[in-house]
């Protein structure tokens, strides 16, 4: 990437805008906006274009994982800082990728497990990839990332959630592709029973809090019903997509044991489902 790349580009962008901040306008959390502003941009192409570009992704720089303090049993402060990345939009021949990071910042990553655990004291007690966040599709969305931490001392910690990607806009699909899920943060503080949103970031968490960071999964491309069944066996068979979301989204029934596609009830609910869907539209 140099500056010739953009010898073909002629970009306005009034001033007073999102992207074009007036003097004395803050600018925290300016880089915020841009994955969704690329993602935008492609749409707009996606009619003239439709198998050059993918799906929206997960729209974020990063799920910013975040947790400082002082570690008095080792006698030092400590700062352990991760970026947790969220799916990529399905494309015209492939499923969008898992876990990866903004289209924006390909130069970061997340940090081992091994790692923060060894620099500081926190437990990293779950980082797996998110069942059923990537959008429905002929080539699914990419799946986001579930990473779910225990303090060990008192502690800032982020818990902000608009880290992990779109909130309130999930990444879109293209061509009849389903959206991905939402990302959100949720916190389990000591003596509570289940993860909730949390009301507030306060200064400090107490020893033992939880907090599970969950990012978004890119949108589907091309309709999900058109998804080669053989391909969903595989995605249920890997825990990417769960079973009842296999019937659900892509009119696919599994066998008893969920090993085998039934390829006769499979043809019948999907046919069912064009059929609603025709009707819905009409």
């Amino acid at each position: 990437m140099n500056e010739g790349a953009f010898s073909a580009l002629k970009v306005i962008i009034p001033e007073g805008n999102m992207m074009m901040a007036r003097f004395p306008a803050f600018m925290a959390g300016w880089s915020m906006p841009l994955p969704t502003v690329v993602d935008t941009i492609l749409l707009a192409l996606a009619k003239a274009i439709p198998d050059q570009i993918p799906a929206a992704h997960s729209g974020s720089l990063g799920a910013a994982l975040s947790y400082s303090g002082r570690d008095r049993e080792r006698n030092r402060d400590f700062v352990l800082m991760s970026i947790e990345s969220g799916g990529w939009g399905g494309r015209h021949d492939a499923d969008g990728e898992d876990v990866s990071m903004s289209v924006c910042q390909g130069d970061v990553r997340n940090a081992p497990i091994e790692n923060m655990e060894l620099k500081g004291p926190v437990v990293v007690e779950e980082r797996a990839l998110r069942p059923d966040s990537g959008g429905a599709g002929a080539f699914r969305g990419g799946l986001g990332v579930r990473t779910r931490i225990r303090t060990l001392v008192d502690g800032r910690v982020n818990v902000a959630g608009g880290d992990g990607g779109r909130l309130t806009c999930p990444p879109w699909g293209l061509l009849g592709g389903g959206s991905g899920v939402t990302a959100t943060t949720l916190v389990k503080a000591p003596g509570e029973r289940e993860f909730h949103l949390p009301a507030s970031q306060p200064l400090t968490w107490p020893a033992g809090t939880e907090v599970l960071y969950m990012t978004a999964g890119g949108g589907g491309w091309g309709e999900a019903l058109e998804r080669d069944p053989a391909r969903v066996l595989r995605d249920v068979s890997e825990g990417y997509v769960s079973a009842d979301k296999a019937r659900e989204l892509y009119g696919v029934v599994l066998g008893a044991d969920d090993s085998e596609v039934d390829a006769v009830a499979t043809r019948a609910l999907r046919a069912r489902l064009k059929a609603s869907a025709e009707g819905v539209r009409a």
